[in-house]
């Protein structure tokens, strides 16, 4: 009996730890892919609407980057978009976005400096964001800054939904092991 408990025992510690490495790898993985995925989609957003919002520079019209922002502002997983100047003052932003978004992000103030695009990921309490910058150069001259915001709390969720379903999996081989 206590060779069988002994047994039992080992094999429940050695399936909990490979059932948790293999998990481990598996999160890291989905959550890289996850990522690397809304940082496409979101510059592919960005990059859209940085042209048309060159084009409402261009003619002046800047009364009517409100409108565009709201066009756009109501995609898959998209919070909103806030255009800034150089001096950080906004011109535009989508009424969706939360209160912690109504002030100049560093990350536009990186993407002007830069002249080139910047992202990142935010967390704040159990939100978490992906921002996505642009600059917007007119004639060789950086004029604004364009940031798309993701929510990116799925990606969060996905990751706990692949730990409960291996957790679950664990679970049943401990119940097959001990019969």
């Amino acid at each position: 009996m206590r060779i069988t408990l002994r047994l039992i025992v080992s094999l429940i510690a050695a399936a909990a730890a490979v059932v948790w490495v293999s998990t481990t790898l598996q999160v890291r993985q989905e959550r890289f892919r996850l990522e690397a995925e809304l940082r496409r989609q979101s510059s592919v957003l960005a990059e859209s609407l940085r042209e048309s919002v060159k084009v409402v520079f261009r003619t002046g019209q800047i009364a009517s980057l409100q409108t565009l922002v709201d066009r756009f502002g109501n995609r898959e997983r998209l919070v909103g978009i806030a255009i800034y100047t150089t001096d950080q003052q906004r011109l535009a932003m989508s009424t969706s976005l939360p209160e912690r978004f109504h002030t100049f992000p560093e990350l536009a103030h990186h993407a002007m400096l830069a002249r080139q695009g910047s992202d990142g990921f935010l967390e704040e309490g159990e939100h978490r964001w992906h921002l996505s910058a642009l600059p917007i150069n007119l004639d060789g001259n950086v004029a604004g800054a364009l940031v798309a915001n993701h929510d990116a709390g799925d990606i969060c969720a996905r990751c706990a939904l692949l730990w409960r379903q291996n957790f679950v999996r664990l679970l049943l081989q401990l119940i097959l092991i001990s019969h």
